[in-house]
């Protein structure tokens, strides 16, 4: 009898051990889901001869849209959701004849609306740039 329980025991914890991370549960059949996003982007470059204005899209939950690698600028955009938060008050400066650069629609439920037409939203359109992957990050 003592015997058949010492089995039992044993089955008993292999059983439970063999359910304990194996990787069947909803929550572990990979990595997260990245933000939800539809965004467009449009790049006006000002009196520059010969260039026309280019405009891309940009959706997650599922990735799409024109930009180069969508999959690839939501994963960026889920890692630094700041680059999307409003300009400070000071980048509402147009420079004439700079050209434009903006980002419209929303990002994870909030509205967004970006105009970079300043000396100071310069910096971090560079950054949302790459991270749309609209330039590579060796080209700035």
């Amino acid at each position: 009898m003592r015997r058949f329980a010492c089995i039992s025991t044993v089955v008993l914890i292999t059983a439970i051990a063999a359910g304990c991370g194996s990787g069947t549960s909803a929550g572990s059949l990979g990595p997260p889901p990245g933000p939800s996003a539809r965004l467009e982007i449009v790049i006006s470059p000002g009196l520059v001869a010969n260039v026309m204005v280019r405009r891309y899209r940009l959706t997650c939950l599922p990735a799409g849209g024109t930009v180069p690698h969508p999959a690839a600028a939501c994963a960026a955009l889920a890692r630094d959701p700041h680059l999307l938060d409003p300009l400070p008050p000071e980048c509402h400066k147009i420079v004439p004849d700079a050209g434009s650069r903006s980002v419209t629609g929303r990002f994870e439920g909030r509205r967004v609306g970006l105009g970079f037409m300043c000396p100071n939203g310069g910096r971090r359109w560079g950054r949302l740039a790459v991270a749309l992957g609209l330039v590579s990050p060796a080209s700035g």
